[in-house]
């Protein structure tokens, strides 16, 4: 049997953890302020000064808490990584009180003393404890006395006691005083201590009287700086969510436009609220995020979102607009609080953790970037054990509860950029010329301006000629334009039918031996390909039936319809008046509409989905066809239906219902959202969304 050995390190060793463990000047100082915390203080004191001078410059956390004894410090800082803080997030100890006042340690590793050496070589920490007589605890360290090939053993650090000099009278605390600074500070290292100091706490709750103040003496570094406080109130649009288990069981979110927009109206929406959170990564088979089982507990969600668009900013702060950008662009992003003190680096420009930045690349006119919000996701410290820090301090270990948590997170706020499409719609609508119609307004602009312009009427006459040529190329251009998406957009239908078909045409050429099958699915096959191959043919209007474009649209939706377990109620009538249309485009219309409701239908889970269709009269020399469906109804305001990128489906581009309205304009219809109680319908269909495509009667 061998001899045991133990493992004897050496004095470098200190210097190693703190030149490794501890990332920057950032995570030093709010390592040492956490502790403060921990200690229950409620004020902090940071004095940076002078530290542009290696030999003058010095630096000093000093905070009012409960100090420590002699004991405490022996067997506890002077001892990394004790199992003190960590048995009490276990549960093995209770949460500590103090004064009226809960806290839940914030270190549980026991390094947070390492950044003092991040800082500067030479350390001076004066301590006294509440109830423990007329006494300080004091001693120095020179981290250079490490420097050495001597074992940590054989390194001594001085401990004593003296009558109080620093906390005089009945105060306790305690005085972390540091000097030899280890490089000469720029303006920029500065700015990013004090920005992360200050948003060590919330920018939406009040910690529980816990305050850090900063003094210095470099306030020429501080210049521009603002606080969130000042700015809160230019962001337009707000949530607050709250994630319990596999759902959203709060949802608030509000459109609050500034005095000036007061072309639109303030909107409060609670649309997700008892929804599930689905996972956007696999939209296609709509799987439920489930937080339950993994120790994470109720996550809060509270987000401010800007609208950094210059007509908008213009109109509500000219002076500040570059200010406010230049806030966001250094303090935006989504930050994460355990028990209401921030967690490095989350919230930061260089770590974009949910994904904002290729989310709004892939999606510019909805997702978020983290240059427009601010926001807070909070968790509790003693629920939340499965999300395990890195000893680094730089944000949580990626294991499956916090990949499980991110998509959670993710998924609110998809719900939040769906609501604020809506609004983000009515801005552009009133305060941007985003909605005019390309070149026909600018041909139109022209037409005037010549009218007014030119005085020789054979030259006027000229300019006009070719402005409506060109005013009538464009429209043609348009013309196929839209019937090129209407194909792109369905196309993916087109696939995943066709495919479905072939699947069954292998498997019945392996286990069956009648040939009438393989036959009708060959023979169901071709069809469905020529019901598609007609969209790119011929788009001229002719006469037909509406049970005839109804119709041809559910041959080509038969598979679609089967594998949703969707009923078609048609009352549709086969020998009805004709109207005049383009068929291949109305059929690309109808199958718009009926992928919108049958998303919906799916999303809130309606067991028995209905769609109904009915040909009605809506006024003399027109024929209205009314499709209803048994859900909810619209989510959007229904003056807002039409519009393009406004969708509130997960990831949706919101071009379904914009390219129906084309598409009806294009053949001299129109779309229309009529109320369901204006018709005699079955009770099934009172709360579903209806839409009514409108011809001319041939």
């Amino acid at each position: 049997m061998g001899n045991k050995t133990y493992f004897k390190p050496r004095a470098r060793l200190m210097l190693e953890l703190g030149e490794q463990l501890i990332k920057n000047e950032s995570v030093a100082i709010l390592e040492m302020v956490k502790n403060c915390y921990d200690a229950f203080a409620k004020n902090v004191d940071v004095t940076l000064e002078n530290l542009d001078d290696l030999k003058n410059g010095f630096i000093i956390i000093q905070d009012d808490g409960i100090g420590m004894t002699m004991d405490t410090v022996v067997n506890h800082w002077m001892e990394p990584a004790t199992l003190n803080k960590k048995n009490i997030i276990n549960g093995e100890k209770k949460s500590f009180e103090h004064n009226g006042m809960v806290r839940i340690p914030l270190g549980e590793k026991g390094i947070g003393r390492f950044g003092a050496h991040k800082l500067g070589n030479y350390i001076k920490l004066v301590s006294r404890a509440e109830n423990d007589g007329e006494k300080e605890v004091c001693f120095e360290i020179n981290w250079g006395d490490f420097d050495n090939d001597k074992y940590l053993s054989d390194v001594g650090v001085e401990v004593y006691e003296r009558k109080p000099e620093i906390f005089l009278g009945n105060k306790s605390g305690t005085r972390i005083e540091i000097r030899g600074l280890r490089h000469v500070w720029t303006a920029k290292e500065y700015r990013n201590v004090y920005r992360n100091i200050l948003a060590l706490n919330s920018p939406f709750k009040a910690a529980d009287s816990f305050s850090v103040n900063i003094f210095s003496n470099h306030q020429q570094w501080e210049k521009d700086l603002i606080s969130f406080e000042e700015l809160k109130d230019k962001a337009l649009y707000k949530a607050k969510i709250v994630l319990e288990d596999c759902m959203i069981k709060e949802y608030t979110y509000e459109f609050e436009p500034w005095e000036i927009l007061n072309k639109v109206k303030y909107r409060k929406s609670k649309e997700y609220q008892n929804t599930y959170i689905y996972d956007l990564e696999d939209k296609k088979n709509k799987t439920i995020i489930n937080l339950k089982p993994f120790e994470i507990g109720t996550v809060v969600i509270e987000l401010r979102i800007f609208d950094l668009d210059s007509y908008i900013l213009n109109l509500g702060f000219p002076n500040d607009k570059n200010t406010i950008k230049k806030y966001l662009k250094q303090n935006g992003g989504v930050s994460i609080y355990r028990d209401n003190m921030r967690l490095y680096e989350y919230g930061e420009e260089s770590n974009d953790w949910l994904g904002l930045e290729s989310r709004r690349i892939n999606n510019p006119s909805k997702a978020l970037s983290g240059h427009l919000v601010v926001g807070a996701v909070y968790l509790d410290r003693l629920d939340s054990t499965d999300l395990i820090e890195k000893t680094s301090r730089e944000g949580f270990i990626e294991n499956s509860a916090y990949d499980c948590f991110v998509k959670a997170v993710l998924y609110a706020i998809s719900c939040v950029e769906n609501d604020r499409m809506i609004d983000k719609a009515d801005l552009r609508m009133f305060y941007s010329g985003t909605f005019k119609t390309p070149v026909v307004d600018s041909v139109k602009s022209l037409k005037n301006t010549v009218d007014k312009k030119i005085k020789d009427e054979k030259l006027k006459k000229e300019i006009n000629s070719a402005l409506a040529n060109i005013e009538r190329e464009y429209l043609e251009i348009n013309r196929i334009y839209v019937k090129s998406s209407s194909i792109g957009l369905n196309m993916s239908m087109v696939i995943h039918e066709i495919d479905k078909i072939l699947k069954e045409l292998e498997k019945s050429v392996k286990e069956e031996s009648a040939s009438v099958h393989i036959k009708n699915l060959v023979s169901d096959l071709a069809m469905r390909i020529s019901s598609y191959s007609e969209l790119i043919k011929n788009t001229k209007k002719n006469r037909t039936a509406i049970y005839n474009l109804v119709q041809g649209t559910l041959d080509v939706f038969k598979y679609r319809i089967l594998a949703h377990n969707l009923t078609i109620d048609n009352r549709v009538l086969a020998d009805g008046e004709k109207v005049e249309c383009a068929a291949s485009l109305v059929r690309s219309a109808i199958m718009n509409v009926l992928d919108n409701s049958i998303y919906w239908l799916e999303k809130y889970e309606i067991k028995d989905k209905k769609i109904l269709f009915v040909e009605y009269v809506p006024e003399s020399g027109y024929r209205g066809l009314l499709i209803v469906d048994n859900g909810k109804g619209f989510t959007i305001p229904k003056d807002k239906l039409t519009l393009p990128f406004i969708s509130k489906k997960e990831d949706g581009m919101g071009l379904g219902l914009h390219l129906v309205n084309e598409i009806m304009d294009t053949i001299g219809g129109k779309v229309i959202f009529p109320d369901v109680l204006d018709f005699d319908l079955p009770i099934d269909y009172e709360n579903g969304a209806a839409v009514a495509l409108i011809f001319k009667e041939a």
